[in-house]
């Protein structure tokens, strides 16, 4: 590629003094693309907001830039940086295409994390509202209309999964699908054993769930499950590893069980962690594109069960490389119980598991896909 600028644009990757990544999914995915990016020579700014104004260098030779605005819009933010872009050469990228602006007169890409309008929260008196006036599908239409008007704001887009794109295909005319690609969520293969395949048999079996802690990500459904499994097993270990705002909830709730720990880890160090568990758990309940969490759980080695929301159907076969459930407690549980119950079970979803991700998931052929992008959406290719 020839040189050229890239500018990559989300609110928080590093918390708001520029000294801690924060976690998520979305925050890896650019991290991880900075660093793909970097690898090909290219300038790459991550452009961020900010308790203060600062600009300084990351791993990987990203450079992160914070600014402390007012108000924290993406617009004010764009505008704040935008003398540093070179806009007939360099290249934006909007880290969801939900924060993106309209930018006509440069190259800009915006990522698209999968379908987040397929879940209604009564958080709102309107909402509140057109639920008892049974107007939800009214307030669903709302929601497609803005996700469509997001999608477009950018000329070239890129989906997580297939899921979006089936949808957008549905709401639209088809023209200019040429600038969508697919790019799905990536992992990488542990290189260490995994305790299902360990020679040494542990008795205890060790369950995962890895994700925000928050209501959609099924998390207060989890600890319900947690608590019925510590019921009927003597044998079991959970393990809730994130943050969010329901992390007083689990606290509380499992004060009193030793054998329920709340925790977090480095990304970077996302396959070993992973490693300690027998079982993964994705119990998503809305808003879900190719998780992360899963990718990673398969990559470890982990057996996983994950619900049937947005683009995890497009990485799982039920009972083939994991257990695909409805996103309710009864199902879910019921899932997690077979594999419990069915060692040899475990083995073999995990070891097909390992093979979806080295095969259809792995970080080379997605850091490939993302190159070639960049460079048809700069002319290089």
């Amino acid at each position: 590629m020839s040189k050229f600028k890239v500018h990559i644009f989300y609110p928080r990757v590093y918390d708001y003094d520029g000294a801690a990544v924060t976690v998520g999914g979305v925050q890896t995915y650019l991290l991880t693309l900075a660093a793909v990016l970097t690898g090909e020579q290219l300038d790459v700014s991550i452009i961020q907001f900010g308790n203060k104004d600062f600009s300084r260098k990351i791993e990987n030779n990203v450079n992160l830039v914070g600014y402390n605005l007012a108000k924290r819009q993406m617009k004010s933010l764009f505008e704040r940086h935008a003398s540093q872009i070179d806009r007939q050469k360099d290249l934006v990228i909007w880290g969801a295409d939900t924060l993106s602006e309209k930018i006509p007169s440069y190259k800009a890409i915006s990522i698209q994390h999968g379908v987040y309008f397929d879940y209604l929260e009564p958080n709102t008196g309107m909402r509140k509202l057109m639920a008892q006036l049974q107007l939800n599908v009214v307030a669903k239409l709302m929601q497609s209309f803005k996700a469509y008007s997001f999608f477009t704001r950018s000329e070239y887009k890129v989906c997580v999964d297939y899921n979006y794109l089936s949808w957008y295909r549905t709401f639209s005319d088809r023209e200019g699908e040429e600038r969508i690609f697919v790019i799905p969520n990536f992992a990488s293969v542990s290189k260490t054993t995994n305790v299902n395949f360990s020679e040494t048999a542990d008795e205890t079996i060790k369950i995962l769930v890895a994700r925000r802690f928050t209501k959609i990500r099924g998390i207060a459904v989890m600890a319900d499950i947690v608590e019925d499994l510590n019921k009927r097993y003597k044998n079991l270990s959970f393990t809730f590893a994130g943050e969010g705002e329901l992390e007083p909830l689990l606290a509380n709730r499992f004060k009193d069980m030793p054998n329920v720990h709340i925790t977090r880890y480095d990304f970077n160090d996302s396959l070993r962690f992973h490693g300690d568990f027998h079982i993964a758990v994705v119990p998503t309940l809305a808003s879900e594109g190719t998780s992360l969490s899963l990718l990673e759980a398969m990559g470890a080695g982990c057996a996983v069960v994950a619900s049937n929301i947005g683009g995890i159907t497009n990485i799982l076969l039920n009972n083939y490389n994991g257990m695909l459930t409805m996103p309710f407690a009864e199902n879910i549980r019921g899932a997690v119980e077979y594999l419990i119950n069915n060692p040899e079970e475990r083995k073999r979803v995990a070891t097909n598991a390992i093979d979806t991700i080295k095969y259809s998931f792995n970080a080379e052929r997605w850091a490939d896909s993302w190159k070639e992008v960049v460079r048809k959406v700069n002319k290089q290719a």
